[in-house]
């Protein structure tokens, strides 16, 4: 789940050290997989996920929305950061090789004052996309027409979190270059977001390969899958 204050609620956040190699592996091992092996969702599941400074944050899937031919799951996503407690219902889907989030926001601090910033729907975006393979690039356009690339950079990662240590991780850089934001995003097979990293970079070409800073990480440390 990833830190709802510097994500502003894309959280599948969702929504914290890992080991890796420094040359690019081929993907062969994970073409033959689907975004629903990475990204197992189901009613009931729930990740739980920790930062550096012990804030913690979550995802649980409460429920089903189909629309159209798509089945949308509801999501419940809490978080502590920064001395408040923040409620934010998101929907996630996996349809046509991609995993989609949408955010229904609604953003209530301790004082239970929703903030009037926060409680519009907003744009659908795209978290992971198939093939999984080194080199799979998209792009999400923000309505004030600024873009993040997202690239799929590894599937052979190494990644040690509280909840265990996984192997053959898909590793997807995050990078808007107009305002140096770059994040990592971390799936493992049969389990789904195991850890992501959020900082600011200078303004770059090309933006690094791995996490520049350690100092925003969430970590997942609790999960528990459902299956229907």
């Amino acid at each position: 789940m990833i830190s709802f204050t510097r994500w502003g609620c894309l959280i599948l956040t969702l929504v914290f050290i890992g080991c890796f190699g420094g040359i690019k592996q081929p993907s062969i091992k994970t073409e033959k997989f689907k975004i629903t092996d990475y990204f197992p969702i189901n009613v009931g599941s729930e990740w739980i996920y920790k930062d550096k400074k012990g804030n913690t944050a979550s995802l649980k899937i409460t429920g089903i929305n189909p629309r159209g031919n798509i089945k949308w799951y509801q999501g419940s996503n809490y978080s502590n950061a920064k001395n408040f407690i923040f409620y934010v219902y998101n929907e996630y889907a996996i349809a046509k090789g991609k995993l989609l989030f949408r955010a229904n926001q609604k953003l209530i601090s301790e004082s239970d004052e929703e903030s009037e910033s926060n409680s519009k729907e907003a744009t659908q975006v795209i978290f992971l996309k198939e093939p999984l393979r080194v080199g799979t690039k998209w792009n999400f356009t923000y309505p004030e027409g600024k873009y993040s690339t997202f690239e799929i950079l590894s599937v052979t990662d190494e990644v040690f979190v509280p909840a265990g240590n996984y192997k053959d991780v898909i590793r997807v850089r995050i990078y808007m270059s107009e305002v140096g934001y770059l994040g990592f995003l971390y799936y493992a097979k049969g389990v789904g977001l195991i850890k992501a990293t959020t900082e600011y970079i200078a303004k770059q070409s090309q933006p690094p390969d791995h996490p520049a800073a350690d100092d925003y990480i969430d970590s997942l440390n609790v999960l528990r899958l459902y299956k229907e």
